[in-house]
């Protein structure tokens, strides 16, 4: 009860919410007339014999959380990747431990966010769903809204990008087991592998997942091999002594490498001589039009005889 005036001269009085935490105070509305502040009527009016009723409204605090899937965990292993909640804003970075990263409880006011994944380098975002509803991605953001007392759980899933190269390895004059290097360059780079392959009638393959990018890819030619020729497919790249430099790997596509070797011959001189001995040199050049990258164009022999 509160102390009444007059219809002529009403009181008036000033109401205001002291509003508990996780809620918030959205609105107010009187039968008499008053003024709507921040969370408060003011200047309302109560006259005698009269019931004057003001209504506060208010919604509760919902909770936002991200999840980070790893779809790759078992292939790429840990993940990371940095969060955006928009208009806050918020940031946060979840790495993922196995195939998952959960990251904290964001408590919110009711309202639309829009939540910004930065995918990590040789990563993509497949897709994401809140509360189990695939929801669109546009450039890596997402807009979800958040009811009154609603906890929504957003799962954005990621995977390891891959591309696809084979080496096929081709020999002539028998079988063998071939090494090769593979070298990552320029953006992302800095990794390196080395696989080998044995031949089988002539012919072997091997294929590679990488992540895209771009490579150089060489080979450790065997001891009494000649490596002839290489090629590559389905990409560009330049050659170098040994191997080819700057294939790009693509993501999804798959890049066709072939290394063709010859097993190496013998040549023999035999040299006689009549009436002493002496020492000769030789010049002997290859005048082949086949591209024999492990052998020079010209070499040379010395013999000297020891007896007619």
């Amino acid at each position: 009860d509160v102390e009444p005036g007059t219809k002529e001269n009403p009181i008036r009085y000033n109401i205001a919410e002291l509003v508990p935490e996780h809620w918030n105070f959205v609105g107010a509305f009187c039968d008499k007339s008053f003024i709507l502040t921040t969370n408060s009527v003011e200047e309302v009016s109560v006259e005698s014999e009269e019931t004057t009723t003001c209504t506060f409204y208010n919604e509760k605090n919902g909770i936002l959380k991200i999840i980070n899937q790893n779809d790759s965990f078992a292939k790429a292993g840990n993940e990371t990747a940095e969060y955006a909640i928009f208009p806050t804003p918020i940031y946060e970075t979840i790495t993922t431990t196995g195939n998952q990263g959960i990251g904290v409880d964001h408590e919110l006011k009711p309202g639309t966010y829009a939540i910004y994944q930065k995918t990590p380098l040789d990563w993509q975002l497949t897709s994401v769903e809140c509360n189990g509803v695939p929801t669109g991605i546009v450039d890596g953001t997402i807009t979800t809204s958040l009811d009154p007392g609603q906890t929504k759980t957003c799962v954005f899933k990621n995977k390891i990008k891959e591309g696809n190269l084979i080496i096929n390895k081709h020999t002539i004059g028998g079988n063998d087991k071939f090494y090769f290097d593979i070298n990552r360059i320029g953006q992302g780079g800095g990794t390196r592998q080395s696989e080998s392959i044995t031949t089988v009638n002539g012919l072997k393959d091997l294929p590679l997942t990488l992540a895209p990018g771009t490579y150089n890819i060489s080979e450790i030619v065997t001891d009494g091999w000649v490596l002839t020729d290489f090629t590559c497919s389905n990409t560009t790249y330049d050659k170098a002594q040994n191997g080819v430099i700057n294939v790009i790997i693509v993501d999804t596509k798959t890049t066709i490498c072939d290394f063709y070797n010859t097993k190496k011959g013998g040549l023999k001189i035999f040299k006689e001589t009549i009436g002493g001995n002496e020492t000769f040199n030789y010049k002997i050049e290859n005048y082949s039009q086949g591209q024999n990258v492990g052998l020079p164009k010209t070499q040379t022999a010395t013999i000297t005889t020891t007896a007619n």
